[in-house]
């Protein structure tokens, strides 16, 4: 990584990835070099075990379904970790697919 501090960089590959995963209210927490991620999403659950940087998911037992629409799936609690090697091979991608 060409500069390990720059949070800014860091937290735009971040969110770009986690618009593609449609993530709602999330969390990043920096742990050493690494980023952890904890979000909700409402993604399909083989979608969400796929997605590169997936470490865990879970749902909340006490969590009211009131919220969820006739045609929505309830939300998933999912964590994701992401590397310094991850975040400069996102934003290569990034960068692909700005130029196309």
């Amino acid at each position: 990584m060409k500069n390990p501090t720059n949070y800014s960089r860091t937290l735009r590959v971040i969110g770009q990835t986690l618009e593609k995963f449609r993530a709602q209210a999330y969390d990043i927490v920096c742990y050493g070099n690494c980023y952890l991620v904890r979000c909700q999403t409402q993604e399909q659950e083989r979608k969400v075990r796929s997605f590169p940087n997936f470490l865990r998911l879970w749902r909340e037992e006490t969590e009211p379904k009131a919220n969820v629409g006739p045609n929505q799936r309830p939300p998933m609690n999912v964590e994701l970790i992401y590397t310094p090697k991850d975040i400069e091979r996102l934003e290569e991608q990034g960068k692909g697919g700005r130029r196309d």
